[in-house]
């Protein structure tokens, strides 16, 4: 195969790429007021940044963060949004701090009709 010919199918395969992209971005969910999540390590960074941002959108937020002090700036964080975060002590390294958030999610979200899937 000549190099044109390559470079032809590799630039046919980027503008694939970008189709398919600019398709699944257009795409969004739809009740997210419905839509539970639970995000670990909200303490900082990644975590954090992406409980705002969900309950930003509408979706009820079970953040788990290790330092209790995390627990209230989350709540501050998200009191002007129509769902605010439910932040609480979970340490995915221990087991007893994982089961005792297992017990406490299944009894909020009993309420969204889903299951908790570990």
């Amino acid at each position: 195969m000549d190099l044109s010919v390559a470079l032809l199918w590799l630039f046919a395969l980027f503008v694939l790429f970008l189709l398919i992209r600019w398709h699944l971005e257009r795409y969004e969910l739809c009740n997210l007021e419905r839509r539970a999540v639970l995000i670990t390590g909200c303490d900082t960074g990644f975590g954090r940044d992406l409980a705002i941002r969900c309950a930003g959108k509408g979706m009820p937020v079970f953040a788990g963060c290790i330092r209790p002090e995390s627990i209230e700036e989350l709540r501050n964080a998200s009191q002007n949004f129509g769902t605010p975060i439910d932040a609480f002590v979970m340490d995915v390294a221990s087991d007893e701090s994982v089961a005792k958030a297992k017990k406490y999610l299944e009894y909020r979200t009993a309420e969204y009709g889903g299951e908790l899937i570990n």
